[in-house]
């Protein structure tokens, strides 16, 4: 870390020592000016505190890349970032199951969990959950995937003989919904999903 720190010089880099927006060529003028530049310019990568803000670098060991702590230096394992990441998906699919607001994940859920952790298993396995990503937006983007990795399973098994079946009902407020439900058959088994929905 020191290396990022502490210049050839001895010296600590500051943010004075930053370039301002100005001293920066424009993006349409940076090949014109490339060639101009000299090379003592770029020596290396200036450390900037906040580089602190991502938390956590790449660090590769051949054809495996684990997480690497930016502070510690610490290498954390893949499994941890795998589970961490299954864990979210499952998290959000229940959610959306549910029908809650995606808010719930990270106010309710995960605070939570991690009491439920802390008091009958330990404070340290209790931290391990804190790597589960539930912000409002990851769920989001979670229950996208998770939908769209539905529509594309039920069209990849709707390749033979199914039949579909259709249905009105009315809401809360008598406007009437079409339903589209589809039945085929699959792994021995006949099963139903219910494609759309319609006002």
């Amino acid at each position: 870390m020191d290396k990022f720190v502490i210049r050839k010089s001895g010296q600590i880099n500051t943010h004075e020592d930053m370039p301002t927006l100005s001293q920066v060529p424009s993006t349409s003028n940076a090949e014109e000016n490339s060639h101009k530049r000299k090379k003592s310019e770029f020596i290396g990568r200036r450390y900037n505190e906040n580089y602190l803000k991502f938390g956590f670098c790449a660090f590769n060991m051949g054809d495996l890349v684990q997480p690497q702590c930016v502070v510690c230096g610490e290498l954390l394992a893949n499994e941890i970032s795998q589970s961490a990441l299954k864990a979210s998906f499952l998290v959000s699919y229940r959610i959306k199951k549910c029908l809650k607001p995606y808010t719930v994940g990270e106010g309710l859920i995960l605070p939570a969990a991690i009491e439920m952790y802390t008091e009958m298993i330990n404070e340290k396995v209790a931290n391990q959950l804190k790597n589960i990503p539930l912000f409002d937006t990851t769920v989001a983007r979670r229950i996208s995937l998770i939908s769209n990795n539905l529509k594309l399973q039920l069209l990849s098994r709707l390749t033979g003989k199914f039949s579909l079946q259709l249905d009105e009902i009315t809401d809360i407020a008598n406007e009437a919904i079409l339903l589209t439900y589809v039945r085929y058959f699959y792994n021995n088994k006949i099963h139903e999903e219910l494609v759309k929905t319609r006002n």
